[in-house]
């Protein structure tokens, strides 16, 4: 929760940075929103611009994953690929791919797993597949995405 980018005269923080292997990380911004998260153009300029290449080289790992949890309902998903593209053009070694969900979403598709045992290796499977710059509002889109793999 809420670690320190590469260099320390840098304010920009994420909430969250999730080591999923020995060589890429994820990174999520979490986003309090009372009615809807609207990712605008500025906000996915910042996530390109800032977040993920202030935290590429994170323990020497790449930031392979972004995203976003929001408390509701959010908009402006079309922006993830733009997040991408401009990480990318900033810096080419960076191929990253992202996803917004709801919380409730995350929450259900966590209840789902661990109610039905799903091992970790294979709940972060699914999870780390829903990165398709793709939003997700509700557990049965998630799955659907998981599904159609």
């Amino acid at each position: 929760m809420r670690p320190k980018p590469l260099n320390e005269n840098i304010r920009t923080e994420i909430e969250i940075l999730i080591h999923v292997n020995d060589s890429e990380v994820c990174i999520i911004d979490a986003k309090n929103y009372k009615s809807k998260f609207p990712l605008s153009a500025s906000l996915a300029s910042h996530m390109g611009s800032e977040y993920i290449p202030n935290y590429q080289g994170y323990e020497n790992k790449s930031v392979s994953y972004f995203g976003y949890v929001t408390a509701n309902d959010f908009s402006g998903e079309h922006n993830l690929k733009k997040i991408s593209s401009k990480a990318n053009a900033i810096n080419n070694e960076i191929n990253s791919l992202g996803a917004i969900f709801s919380a409730k979403a995350l929450l259900g598709f966590l209840d789902y797993c661990l109610e039905h045992e799903i091992e970790r290796e294979e709940r972060t499977k699914y999870f780390l597949n829903l990165f398709k710059s793709s939003g997700y509002r509700n557990t049965a889109e998630m799955f659907n995405m998981i599904d159609s793999d």
